[in-house]
């Protein structure tokens, strides 16, 4: 039987964790194993009683600030270095435990029941690498023109998301936040951490995909169970 670790890095408003911890619990599960494992980034104390009994919990302390604005996040350097060596971390402890798959959920995503199933078959079926589960974000609080996807087909954010409000599975270039991913793909030496000549890929998301195509890996977008951001 695979086995599926779900995982993230999580700094988060308890409200917030509450609703992302009973979504992933409400994952359906058939030919798999979930195992849950969690690094608090500068909060183990402050969020530790949220979680169950049944998680794996690290504690990450550094002096990185987390500033969310009136209107939007305010992301620096320090963040972004963070994340990708707790999301490097995570990948070392996967292989470890000779996880099959690891599902990345950012900790602001409420999830449909369905959707870890589905991902995991559509992979199992196409024999496919990567897939992710689409959701939409307003990412500047009151203009609807900044709606878009956490999907994109070239450099940081290029390419046709309209069609992404049609159920389906569609190719993309890159993708995040909501993601299972083989391990199988680790071994390409393929990690998080940014590439010196692509300014872009601070993002951690988006050094992983530039990594996949360099290795003719496919990403592919799920587009039938959305997911819900609770973006704030």
């Amino acid at each position: 039987m695979k086995k599926i670790l779900i995982a993230a890095p999580i700094r988060q408003d308890p409200e917030v964790l509450k609703q992302y911890l009973d979504s992933i619990y409400r994952q359906e599960v058939s030919t798999f194993t979930v195992d849950r494992y969690f690094i608090l980034h500068n909060c183990f104390d402050d969020l530790k009683e949220y979680f169950p009994q049944d998680c794996t919990l690290l504690e990450y302390n550094d002096d990185t600030l987390c500033v969310k604005a009136e209107l939007t996040h305010n992301w620096y350097r320090n963040n972004f270095k963070a994340i990708v060596k707790m999301k490097n971390e995570i990948v070392a402890y996967a292989l470890k435990e000779k996880y099959d798959y690891i599902f990345w959920v950012d900790s602001d995503l409420v999830l449909h029941p369905k959707t870890l199933n589905h991902l995991f078959d559509f992979l199992e079926t196409a024999k496919q690498k990567v897939i992710s589960e689409v959701f939409w974000t307003e990412w500047n609080k009151g203009y609807p023109e900044t709606l878009g996807t956490n999907a994109w087909d070239y450099d940081a954010y290029g390419g046709d998301q309209q069609r992404f409000k049609e159920p389906g599975v569609y190719q993309v270039g890159g993708t995040g936040a909501c993601i299972l991913v083989n391990t199988s793909v680790y071994g390409y030496n393929i990690n998080y951490s940014p590439l010196l000549n692509v300014s872009f890929t601070e993002w951690e998301d988006r050094a992983f995909c530039v990594r996949l195509a360099v290795n003719n890996i496919k990403i592919f977008m799920d587009t039938h169970y959305p997911a819900t951001h609770l973006y704030r």
